[in-house]
């Protein structure tokens, strides 16, 4: 009888390691592959077979030149009350702290590094915040803007929201149509766009108007030339001169830097 309860034992002892160290393979594989932030108020989830994201989720973006990822928050976003949401992983940890997608955390502090650790894996996060300036966010039919900066002409489908620099949502609308604008700046890494409400808003006051377009200013490292000309152009009473207001602009989710929102002239 001892025998046969030793050798059960020993069976169950058997069966349970593979069962153990496949958890802990599971463990080291882990690996993030999207991560996002949103306010605390939102209830969004991701899983690995969808998403369901509001338009103003921010999603991490690698930087090259630092070898190092950025969370860059628009001035409205309270950074100390971030809801995370991630895919690849069960969990990470930053310090001592663990967090599991839909967790609400403080960890994120503008101008401050954290290092995620998932399993074997580690990345770096920097977060950025913005302030002041007003936020548009685009989405698109593919769910990203590869589609559209992949060739000329190439629209697609999507939505748009825009806030204030206080938050204040002054538009949500379904688009026409979302495409890249201009002829050699088309090569640009950083791309300018153009978006067709629905129905014609008025933004910032710049008048009632169905297309927009927000140019990248890609050659000017200060960003601020052509918002010069035009304040100069408008100073000399120049008719139909484009009126503009910056923004920080998303698309697909990604911080694609700061624009100027213009009327289409």
């Amino acid at each position: 009888m001892t025998k046969l309860r030793s050798l059960g034992a020993l069976l169950l002892v058997l069966l349970a390691v593979p069962v153990l160290a496949s958890a802990a393979t599971a463990k080291k594989m882990a690996t993030l592959s999207s991560f996002y932030v949103m306010s605390a108020e939102s209830t969004a989830t991701v899983t690995d077979l969808g998403s369901e994201l509001p338009d103003d989720a921010i999603s991490w973006y690698w930087n090259e030149n630092k070898g190092y990822y950025v969370l860059f928050l628009p001035s409205w976003m309270d950074a100390s009350r971030l809801r995370v949401c991630f895919t690849g992983a069960e969990s990470v940890t930053v310090g001592d702290r663990t967090l599991y997608s839909g967790d609400v955390t403080d960890v994120f502090v503008p101008g401050g590094k954290v290092t995620l650790t998932c399993g074997r894996q580690s990345r770096t996060v920097m977060t950025v915040q913005s302030a002041g300036v007003a936020t548009v966010c685009l989405t698109t039919a593919s769910g990203g803007s590869k589609y559209i900066e992949a060739k000329k002409g190439r629209k697609e489908t999507g939505t748009v929201q825009i806030r204030d620099e206080a938050g204040e949502v002054v538009c949500a609308q379904e688009l026409t149509y979302v495409r890249v604008r201009g002829e050699s700046s088309f090569a640009f890494k950083k791309k300018s766009y153009q978006f067709k409400l629905t129905s014609g808003k008025n933004l910032f006051d710049m008048g009632k108007c169905k297309t927009w377009t927000l140019q990248a200013n890609y050659r000017d490292q200060a960003v601020i030339r052509n918002a010069i000309t035009f304040d100069m152009a408008r100073y000399v009473g120049l008719d139909y001169t484009p009126q503009y207001v910056f923004v920080d602009v998303y698309v697909a989710h990604e911080y694609k830097g700061l624009y100027m929102l213009c009327e289409r002239v």
